[in-house]
């Protein structure tokens, strides 16, 4: 039994570290498609694209005061809040990649496509259904598809990266 357990957590630590580095990747790959639009749409037309909150804050700033609230019991500001954006980020992608360093190796299916199965997944549960359903964006429909493919492609990015750098961390370990 205790031979699982240490490769349970072999294994979640394993997706731990393939979590944060998927997420880099995904910053870099979000990051560098945001530049790219900024240089060829309107600022009304990336306003209308870009995923925000009702009241205009990205999901995470806007994770990052309400934990910040519910801990602390202080609120955070918005530029306080922005700058904490990273930190849930990386926080999420660490938490998703650990469970899926346990959950690839006991049930298979969720590596389906070098990752991007589960990609797909955390973008489906996530963008289109938590996000809306927290109040963390708007409505799935008040985004154009170019929204959800960027979004959607953002994860398949971030599950085969994550799928790839869990093997290397397991290999490691």
């Amino acid at each position: 039994m205790a031979q699982k357990q240490d490769s349970i957590a072999k294994d979640a630590l394993a997706g731990l570290i393939g979590g944060l580095v998927a997420a880099a990747v995904m910053n870099v790959f979000m990051e560098t498609g945001m530049e790219a639009m900024k240089n060829s749409l309107s600022h009304a037309e990336l306003e209308r694209r870009t995923v925000k909150s009702p009241e205009g804050m990205s999901p995470t700033a806007k994770t990052a005061s309400a934990v910040a609230e519910r801990v602390a019991g202080k609120k955070l500001s918005v530029r306080d809040a922005e700058r904490m954006d990273p930190v849930v980020h990386y926080a999420f992608g660490g938490l998703l990649g650990a469970l899926y360093g346990v959950l690839s190796r006991r049930a298979p299916a969720v590596g389906a496509g070098r990752g991007t199965g589960y990609g797909t997944a955390v973008w489906l549960g996530a963008d289109v259904a938590a996000l809306p359903a927290l109040r963390l964006s708007r409505a799935p429909n008040e985004y154009p598809a170019s929204t959800h493919a960027f979004g959607l492609g953002a994860h398949l990015v971030y599950g085969a990266t994550l799928d790839a750098f869990t093997a290397i961390a397991r290999n490691l370990l």
